[in-house]
């Protein structure tokens, strides 16, 4: 018994003092629940020809591939961290982006212009949805400064995704409050609010990965004419 608990506070310290571990550790369920986000939505498509649903699969699919990338680069380099490794890791992960938020255009073109939305059973049920995802929603903006102190373009990324996934749930959300509260005869009112938000999401999503490529490209050229000078 006293070896378990050694253990058990061995690997809690462990998993406390190591933010890549703790990164690491937090990839694996995330990427499981977006694949399988990613296939309901892909089998949903199939069943109704829906352009939505086939757009959502696509979402979840890119968040999925980008998340592994960050994971197998946290995995490979655990042992060295290579920094122009992560860099390259990064840079790649900000073009994966682009194509990423082309499919979030079309969400969000298909939210202001033919309704669409999540809807969900029950008022308290959404309004507890609701403090749930502005939970996460803080925590990740949280991260992505925090984050910044260590140097690590994997951490970063990781944190980067985490934040544009936190605010497409945020755009999720909002549909659903409308759903839920919102008057039948106010679809300008709601065209508005959502385009506004739909748009943000849009601008973020771009501002970040051409933040990340042109980053990790300067990085990259520094640290590279670094090493030829030593």
């Amino acid at each position: 018994m006293k070896h378990f608990k050694r253990f058990i506070f061995k690997t809690a310290d462990r998993i406390t003092g190591d933010e890549h571990l703790r990164t690491e550790i937090s990839l694996y369920p995330s990427i499981a629940m977006n694949f399988l986000m990613a296939l309901i939505q892909l089998a949903s498509g199939i069943t109704y020809n829906s352009l939505w649903f086939y757009s959502l699969a696509g979402y979840y699919f890119f968040l999925v591939l980008i998340r592994f990338l960050v994971l197998n680069c946290e995995v490979s380099t655990k042992d060295a961290r290579d920094v122009i490794v992560e860099f390259r890791r990064y840079r790649l992960c900000g073009i994966l982006l682009i194509p990423m938020n082309v499919l979030l255009a079309v969400i969000v073109f298909l939210i202001v212009i033919d309704d669409r939305g999540f809807s969900y059973n029950g008022v308290v049920y959404t309004v507890g949805l609701g403090l749930m995802t502005l939970i996460f929603t803080c925590a990740a903006i949280t991260n992505v400064i925090r984050y910044r102190k260590y140097n690590s373009p994997v951490l970063s990324a990781a944190k980067a995704i985490s934040m544009i996934a936190a605010f497409v749930s945020i755009l999720s959300l909002e549909t659903a409050l409308f759903a839920a509260f919102g008057e039948t005869d106010n679809e300008a009112a709601r065209k508005i609010v959502t385009s506004i938000s739909g748009t943000a999401v849009l601008l973020t999503t771009l501002s970040m990965s051409v933040y990340m490529i042109k980053h990790a490209d300067y990085s990259i050229a520094a640290l590279e004419e670094e090493n030829c000078g030593i």
